[in-house]
């Protein structure tokens, strides 16, 4: 019994072996593959019924009850089917007492198998060694059972005798076997799935648009490129393939070793490096790399993307930035973002410098730390101009108002901003600003107001005759109530119509001579003859000075009978 086991066995493995030929000459599961693995089964079955343990004239014992179970679990119906059918055949070509019962486990194992099969498929769990030994022992329990079937008392003697070494030794035979034939399942699987990997990477390498390498780790040479690279870098896939990615980069042989260890290791990001193309021209390319293994090797895989035009944007960008930054350090400005949605707001500096403060002093920032900033009667006023350039009324916001001081004293600010991004809905997203310190501005008004009112004053109020003149044309802009009194006049109006100050010998060309004169040269004075309204002739003593009223140079004239 012992060798027929052994010749079992060896039986078992070149039924392996067959599956793993049958299915390397027809890779994919066809009907073709079914019908060859139930032939294959069928005819082990057969020959292990040619060695057989003889109990009896008619009787006897061999594993085809394993091979057929096997049959069913791994080929399912077909094979199954096809494998009983010939076992079934060669056994009643065989004859005896025996045969019937024999026909009957070749069909109770195939069944089994089948079934099992189905749970294989629903859960891999049922390939657990525990579960196929206990499938074993059914199949064989059942098998014992069915011996009793053999007429007279043989069955009875088969069941007593061959029973026990059967159920104990079968099964294990059985999970040897089942686990050979699963090792080669596992097998072409996992060759079945990295030749669709493979093909997969194959398809997607040859058709991509973005260029391609495929790099040795060790001395950096391109063992492969796609049509994309050739594009790119100008040579053909052999002038490429014969170089190493050392000689188009800019990398010193450390740092590309460097940049190896961390594409092996898995812990890599794209980096940027500049690759020279065929005809000399230097690009800026970013490089996605990673580990890829194929035919049983690994490689480094890279995809090499054109980014100079990227860059000098970048580039171009950041100068544009740093420039702003400059204009904006130089002009002592504050700049303000506000998202108007959630209230966020974002200051820099100068602006939070402008009240007294750093940044870090006014977190948390938001819309509040400007209300609470802001001169009560002048925060209304600033939010009406605010809501309408929200509303949309206007396109932009502008509005002087007074910033509480750290210190405590007001500082006058100019704030401008406008919308400059909106939700899909239209409604004002972000609004973009900046604030100035006026300050000094509106000492300087409120100085030049005072100025011009001590001006008024005395100008109005002097006993002197006293006429403001165009500096340009001589026209007479204003006098004082002296000047029109002294014509005998009612008006300023009747002063500028009437020439009286006109008089022979002088001319109006005469005294806008001396105007000009005193605006080029400076002030002087000389003396004048003119007529007064009702005839009487008038001798004065004009005194000429330019002065600066509203921005514009005007000429002051003194006149003293």
């Amino acid at each position: 019994m012992l060798m027929s086991l052994i010749h079992n066995m060896a039986l078992l493995v070149a039924l392996a072996v067959g599956l793993q030929f049958i299915h390397q000459l027809i890779s994919r599961k066809t009907y073709l593959l079914q019908v060859l693995s139930g032939i294959l089964f069928g005819m082990t079955g057969i020959l292990l019924m040619m060695t057989p343990l003889h109990f009896a004239p008619g009787v006897i014992y061999d594993g085809r009850s394993i091979v057929l179970s096997l049959a069913g679990m791994f080929g399912g119906f077909v094979p199954g089917v096809i494998g009983a059918a010939i076992c079934v055949i060669y056994r009643l070509y065989l004859g005896g007492a025996g045969a019937a019962v024999g026909v009957a486990v070749i069909v109770e194992a195939t069944t089994l198998g089948i079934l099992y099969h189905n749970l294989r498929q629903r859960d891999r769990k049922w390939n657990r060694p525990e579960r196929l030994l206990l499938f074993g022992l059914i199949v064989h329990v059942i098998m014992m059972l069915l011996q009793l079937l053999i007429p007279g008392d043989t069955g009875w003697e088969a069941f007593e005798h061959v029973g026990p070494p059967v159920v104990v030794v079968f099964p294990i035979v059985f999970v040897l076997a089942a686990h050979i034939l699963l090792e080669g399942e596992r097998r072409r699987t996992f060759t079945r799935e990295l030749s669709e990997s493979e093909e997969q990477y194959r398809t997607f390498f040859e058709n991509n648009h973005a260029a391609m390498l495929l790099v040795a780790p060790e001395d950096g040479s391109i063992v492969d490129a796609n049509p994309a690279a050739v594009r790119f870098y100008g040579w053909s896939r052999e002038e490429l393939k014969s170089k190493k990615v050392t000689e188009i980069d800019n990398l010193s042989p450390e740092e590309y070793r460097n940049r190896v260890e961390e594409v092996l290791s898995e812990n890599n990001r794209p980096f940027f490096v500049k690759h020279q193309l065929a005809d000399g021209t230097i690009r800026d390319v970013e490089v996605s790399a990673g580990p890829v293994p194929l035919s049983g090797q690994q490689f480094v895989f890279c995809i090499v993307h054109d980014v100079s035009d990227r860059r000098k944007a970048e580039e171009a960008l950041q100068i544009e930035h740093q420039r702003l930054n400059f204009l904006i350090n130089a002009s002592r400005v504050g700049t303000w973002e506000w998202n108007v949605q959630t209230g966020k707001v974002l200051l820099n500096e100068r602006w939070a410098q402008m009240a007294g403060y750093s940044l870090a002093e006014l977190e948390p920032i938001t819309i509040e730390t400007w209300h609470n900033l802001a001169h009560p009667e002048d925060l209304s006023r600033s939010e009406a101009i605010l809501e309408s350039c929200l509303r949309g009324e206007s396109d932009h916001y502008e509005c002087e108002a007074r910033m509480r001081h750290k210190e405590g004293h007001w500082v006058w600010i100019l704030d401008r901003g406008r919308v400059m991004e909106f939700d899909h809905e239209g409604n004002p997203l972000w609004m973009f600003g900046t604030l100035t310190d006026i300050t000094h501005l509106k000492e300087f008004e409120a100085s030049l107001r005072e100025s011009e009112e001590r001006f008024r004053t005395l100008f109005v109020k002097s006993p002197v005759s006293v006429v403001i003149h165009d500096a340009e044309t001589g026209e007479i802009l204003d006098a004082n109530p002296a000047a029109i009194q002294a014509y005998r006049l009612n008006s300023l109006e009747e002063l500028k119509t009437k020439d009286l100050w006109c008089e022979p010998p002088y001319s109006f060309e005469d005294a806008l001579a001396k105007i000009r004169q005193t605006s080029e040269k400076g002030s002087h004075n000389f003396e004048w003859f003119s007529k007064r309204a009702d005839g009487e002739e008038l001798w004065e003593r004009v005194y000429l000075t330019p002065i600066q009223l509203n921005g514009k140079t005007r000429i002051l004239a003194k006149a003293i009978d």
